[in-house]
């Protein structure tokens, strides 16, 4: 290491562009940015004022891998649902879809009245 610890904290917490001083501290100290964010850490510096790390490609993969199993999981909930739960939801999802038409209707024949009313008002036929 050329500088100590506490200058490298010093001289990051002073960066205007942090995530390029901690590349600029790996290279002035012949060490990895990793080895930078580990001594950063030591000296207080809060993670929170560290910048996001891209996850390396073995952490995406396993995260992928969770992520899949998670939904396999939702996927066989899914499937175990009783047929009267199912029933259940299916009837209130018609009488969901009925309401949403009915309000389409009442809707449309506002729509209307308003055009008739603008016509009324304004002598001429809106198109």
């Amino acid at each position: 290491m050329e500088m100590t610890n506490d200058e490298i904290v010093m001289m990051y917490r002073e960066a205007k562009n942090k995530k390029q001083q901690i590349r600029i501290l790996a290279e002035l100290n012949c060490c990895s940015k990793d080895e930078i964010l580990r001594i950063l850490k030591e000296g207080n510096v809060k993670s929170t004022e560290l910048p996001r790390q891209r996850a390396k490609k073995d952490e995406k993969e396993s995260q992928m891998e969770i992520e899949a199993k998670q939904s396999e999981k939702k996927e066989e909930k899914k499937q175990h649902l009783p047929e009267c739960v199912k029933e259940a939801i299916a009837k209130q999802m018609v009488e969901e879809q009925e309401a949403i038409d009915r309000y389409q209707t009442a809707i449309r024949g506002h729509e209307e009245r308003l055009q008739e009313l603008n016509e009324f008002l304004t002598g001429r036929k809106m198109a």
